[in-house]
This record gives structure tokens, sequence and C-alpha cells, in this order.
């Protein structure tokens, strides 16, 4: 059955690729909280960030696929082998990831990410309550900034955005970020991961600020 046999190839493969984005969120938080307590001067934590996402989690959108159009509907040729049938199937799969990862993918990871961040700018604060609220803003935005930045290698030949670029207008990972956008200029989001990671870049630069004034 080809539905079966693409939906198989698919379901082995895609979650490589989701836990190749898994690991490269990790890497990410990581140097941004040895970033944060090198150039604040504090504590290292006591544990790095094991991001809790399930890959497993993130590939429904395989489990409902019906499979590559078989009909002969008008402009639609059929495929005439196994591998036109794999090729098919892995367009479609490189077409929904940005729809599908950017509706339950990026934000899982984003939300997973900011409870560790939460955690530790807590510890980081002692306390004080101004000072830990200006820390935890910077950690976030710099945070923010670096996943949004941040590559995965999907393969042993291939880089990719850890967020795809065309995710970011799409429901989910639109909204995980808009919660931190405070600039009218950016209300309706942003259009790409090289703009998204500049203005939180920007914006950790500010907090940083802020910091040292303090």
């Amino acid at each position: 059955n080809g539905i079966k046999m693409q939906k198989k190839h698919l379901l082995k493969n895609e979650p490589k690729n989701i836990l190749a984005r898994i690991e490269s969120c990790e890497n990410a938080i990581n140097k941004t909280v040895a970033n944060v307590y090198i150039n604040l001067e504090l504590e290292s934590p006591a544990a790095q960030y094991q991001c809790k996402v399930a890959a497993t989690d993130h590939v429904q959108f395989l489990l409902d696929w019906p499979g590559c159009r078989t009909d002969k509907g008008k402009g639609v040729k059929l495929p005439q082998s196994e591998e036109e049938y794999l090729s098919r199937a892995k367009k479609w799969c490189t077409g929904r990831r940005a729809i599908d990862y950017g509706r339950t993918l990026f934000p899982a990871l984003i939300n997973d990410a900011k409870k560790y961040v939460s955690e530790i700018s807590k510890i980081w604060a002692k306390n004080d309550a101004e000072k830990g609220g200006i820390i935890y803003k910077y950690t976030v935005y710099s945070m923010l900034g670096e996943l949004c930045g941040a590559r995965a290698s999907v393969d042993k030949a291939r880089k990719a955005q850890l967020f795809c670029d065309r995710s970011f207008q799409k429901q989910g990972l639109k909204e995980s970020l808009q919660r931190y956008v405070i600039d009218d200029k950016y209300t309706d989001g942003f259009t790409s991961s090289e703009q998204a990671a500049s203005y939180f870049n920007k914006k950790s630069q500010d907090y940083f600020c802020k910091f040292r004034t303090k």
C-alpha cells in the first residue's frame, strides 16, 4: 500500500528532524544561560537545561495525513514508482513543517525553556524582586534571540533554521513571540528568523544596560 509505505518512511525519519531541533534548543538555552551568568557576574546554575519536549508529541500531522494524491484528477500525474511516492511524500512533509511545527513544536520549546529560565532567575535574584525582574527579562530576551537565530543539524549534510522562517507568521509561534514584543513596529509579527533574532537581541541588550545601572 503506497500510503502506508509513505507514512512508515516519514514516521521513521521525521522524529529525527524534531530531535535535532530539540538538541539545538538545548544548546541555545545553555549558551544563553552561560552568557548571562558571565555577563552579570552571577553563580553558575547547578544543572544545565534539558528539554522535556517529546518528539512523538509533534507528529500528529503525519498520522492524520491521507497520503499523496493517486486519483486521476485534472492536472494530477500519478506517481510511477516507490521512489516517486517517497519523493512526493518528502516534499509534502517539508511544506507542512512550517505550519505544524509553528503551531505545536516551536511554542512547546519556548514554553519549556521559559520555565527553566524562570527558575534560575529566581535563584539569581536572591529575594530582590526588582533585580530579579531585570535578570529574568534580560535572560528571556537573550533566550529568544538565541533561539530565533539558532540552526539545527537536521541531517549530516544540512543545517536548517531551528524555527522555520515561514513559521513566524503562523498561528502558535507568532503568538508565543508576540507576548514579548513591546514595539508598534512588530505588532503584526516577524517575517523571518533574522528579523526576530535582531529584535530580541536588541531588547536583551537594553536590559543588560539597565542591570548595569542599578
